[in-house]
């Protein structure tokens, strides 16, 4: 299975981040790999960008995928 967040997975975890009350979006950020990815704010509540990895992976945790910041408190996540 490929490592990589089409958009298929980016809209289905922006409505799983939605679900769980998490006001980040995720976003493409490569040209072409999809290993990468930024977080937006886009409501009041501001949440580290580790807790919204958390989320993230048990989501993913079915398609054998996690992802993690760039570096401690990036809101540039890659694929892992």
């Amino acid at each position: 299975m490929s490592k990589i967040l089409d958009f298929n997975t980016i809209y289905k975890l922006n409505e799983y981040l939605k679900e769980n009350g998490i006001d980040y979006t995720v976003h493409s950020a490569g040209a072409c790999g999809g290993e990468s990815a930024e977080l937006r704010q886009v409501g009041d509540k501001e949440v580290s960008s580790d807790e919204i990895c958390k989320v993230i992976n048990e989501y993913l945790k079915d398609k054998f995928m996690q992802v993690a910041p760039i570096y401690d408190g990036a809101y540039d996540i890659k694929v892992i």
